[in-house]
């Protein structure tokens, strides 16, 4: 089958991944012919175009969205999510041709930034398949990026027109597909479908322990916890360093380990300055000498925030799986994410906002040496058998031809 993915984020070099490029290359390895329309939100304006063929088979096209400065923040974002995909459509279809021409298009939400692609890809080729993550301008809303009022309005109901041009609409749990009907008009012949998140499979990583924690500068006589993933609002960071701040108070033998980046990186850099027996703030680093830090660690940790209605089901869960690190979450109540880990035997969860709980939820994983000892064989079982790139791709394309059939 012909197979076309349009999103918003996507690997620009060979031998980096992503969690689209690791289903991408799992089609490509069932033999299907892929290609990819990445209009790159991360990059800062500008008219770069390019294509990228990755060895898995993968022909990635790039492109950059538009960016109006000068006029406000509000009006730089609204006009980034609104034109972009329209001043893109021209050299889109040069680059990828006709929707027609494809079996199945796959698009990752928000779709009202890829608005001109819906229309050109989605509505033409034989079956068309959207994946729903952070429900969109919902999440978006709570963190502040979209405005309360006649602007969220206006987001949401063009956010769900373009919605109901898909055959098929997944979600990554059952929460999250109770909260899409809820939330969103779902037409009747639209198939809502589960398509658990994904990984790559579990590593065996051979590199010393102690020796990986004195690499990194980290103590080698605490219990860590890892925190992985962007530093941006919404994504829990405050209750880190809140936390961190209650094992130093108590002087715990725990230290919080976090690795990433984003717009609150300065106010991390400050607490660990201020924490540093208990608080580890490192730069990001390549993939690979990232799961040696996470194998080196104790427990990972999955924080968001409470004031949200908005189920999520982080994605950093992935890589803690595959190396068998237990899962410590302080999540929202709207998710499911946290019984499900519970009900999986891979963490415990308490809710979000309450960082005195979150200290005390890894203290009791930690003093039942033989439940944690299970938890972290459980990990790399779910990492192999539920939580994987191999099981997505299979399903996403079941649920978008079943769709349509």
């Amino acid at each position: 089958m012909k197979i076309l993915l349009c999103l918003t984020k996507y690997p620009d070099k060979i031998g980096d991944s992503y969690l689209t490029s690791e289903l991408a290359d799992e089609w490509a390895a069932m033999g299907h012919e892929v290609t990819v329309i990445a209009i790159q939100w991360e990059h800062k304006g500008g008219t770069e175009t390019r294509a990228l063929n990755f060895p898995s088979g993968v022909t990635a096209h790039y492109f950059s969205p538009i960016q109006y400065r000068g006029l406000g923040r509000l009006f730089e974002r609204i006009s980034r999510w609104t034109l972009s995909s329209y001043r893109l459509r021209a050299p889109i279809a040069a680059a990828v041709g006709n929707g027609a021409d494809y079996d199945v298009a796959i698009f990752f939400a928000p779709v009202v930034t890829q608005a001109a692609q819906v229309a050109d890809f989605a509505t033409k080729a034989k079956h068309s398949y959207l994946y729903v993550t952070d429900f969109f301008p919902y999440a978006a809303r709570n963190v502040g990026l979209v405005p309360k009022g006649p602007v969220f309005h206006i987001a949401r109901w063009a956010e769900n027109r373009l919605m109901r041009k898909f055959g098929t609409i997944g979600t990554m749990s059952p929460r999250n597909a109770d909260y899409l009907r809820r939330n969103y008009v779902v037409d009747p012949d639209q198939r809502v479908a589960v398509d658990m998140i994904w990984g790559t499979d579990p590593v065996d990583v051979t590199a010393d322990h102690d020796e990986t924690r004195a690499t990194f500068g980290l103590p080698a006589d605490r219990q860590l916890l890892l925190f992985g993933g962007q530093l941006s609002e919404g994504r829990g960071v405050e209750d880190v360093i809140a936390a961190a701040e209650i094992a130093a108070r108590h002087q715990l033998d725990l230290a919080y380990v976090v690795i990433g980046d984003g717009r609150l990186r300065p106010q991390m850099e400050q607490a660990a300055a201020r924490l540093p027996q208990h608080l580890h703030y490192r730069r990001p680093v390549p993939r690979d000498r990232y799961l040696e830090l996470a194998a080196a660690c104790d427990a990972g940790l999955v924080v968001t925030v409470r004031d949200t209605d908005v189920p999520t089901f982080p994605s950093r869960t992935i890589d803690y799986l595959r190396v068998g690190l237990p899962i410590v979450a302080a999540v929202e109540l709207s998710t499911d994410f946290g019984e499900i880990i519970a009900d999986m035997g891979l963490g415990v969860h308490v809710a979000a906002g309450d960082p005195r709980a979150l200290v005390d939820a890894a203290l009791s994983l930690f003093a039942d040496r033989r439940r944690y000892s299970e938890m972290r064989t459980a990990c790399v079982a779910a990492a192999r058998d539920l939580f994987n790139a191999r099981r997505a791709a299979r399903d996403m394309l079941d649920h978008a031809i079943g769709a349509s059939a």
